[in-house]
């Protein structure tokens, strides 16, 4: 009985971020710290893209106990407020199986660790680096055919 339990658990908070994702794609630099809070540090990346980044303590039965770094990267057009045009979560590789199922269950499978949620325009991808697991979510851009 625990272990179902404590699966369902972990797809509540997985899917809890998943929502957060929605809300904070597209949100001004001020929504973000007022939806995450004042704890947070602030960096420009290498193409000159200002960025904000937040530690989050996590407990999962894949992982145990580990430190899950958000960052919501921003970019401004003519005349609009900068926005959250992207958003990275980098944990341990051993929760990559969980985003996996949550992502497959949610959304439609495009590829090779990448899913669309077609209702809100955004593309998730995947991608394991060493030990690490990245989870990218960005609008879909892409011309239709």
């Amino acid at each position: 009985m625990f272990p179902v339990i404590r699966g369902i658990l972990i797809l509540v908070i997985l899917f809890g971020n998943l929502q957060k994702s929605v809300a904070q794609m597209g949100a001004t630099r001020k929504a973000i710290i007022q939806i995450n809070g004042p704890d947070y540090t602030t960096g420009t990346s290498e193409n000159g893209t200002k960025y904000i980044t937040y530690e989050i303590k996590r407990n999962s039965k894949s992982s145990g106990s580990f430190d899950e770094v958000s960052a919501f990267y921003f970019k401004r057009l003519s005349g609009q407020p900068e926005f959250c045009y992207r958003w990275r979560v980098i944990g341990p590789v051993s929760e990559t199986n969980e985003w996996i199922v949550n992502f497959s269950n949610k959304y439609v499978h495009l590829g090779k660790k990448l899913w669309k949620d077609y209702e809100n325009n955004l593309l998730y991808s995947l991608e394991v680096d060493q030990d690490l697991c990245i989870v990218e979510i960005t609008f879909d851009n892409r011309r239709q055919k």
